[in-house]
């Protein structure tokens, strides 16, 4: 599986990142820290757009950026450090629970 796509665009770049790499404890689109994640990057300088793509059933961080102000190992690394404070910060906890009808 690949962690990243990488496409350039007319009007700048973007690059996709597996999101279960970013944030390996969310356990669907719909959890909180991914919104979290994509408002973290989202107006830093040189990002222009943070969305979640959905690709052949996978999740990925669809982040837009200007190539003239970050480059992709930057934008890798803004993204990768985000999702590492929200895990650290947040705990997601799975429980089975049993007799609730």
């Amino acid at each position: 599986m690949e962690a990243r796509v990488v496409i350039a665009e007319h009007s700048g770049s973007r690059v996709q990142l597996d999101l279960g790499l970013l944030l390996p404890s969310a356990a669907s689109d719909a959890d909180p820290c991914i919104e979290r994640l994509r408002a973290t990057l989202d107006g830093r300088e040189g990002v222009t757009r943070v969305h979640v793509a959905r690709e052949d059933g996978i999740g990925r961080l669809c982040v837009h950026f200007d190539p003239d102000r970050l480059s992709v190992a930057q934008v890798e690394s803004l993204a990768e450090a985000a999702g590492l404070e929200l895990e650290q910060r947040y705990v997601h906890v799975d429980l089975d629970v049993e007799g609730l009808t």
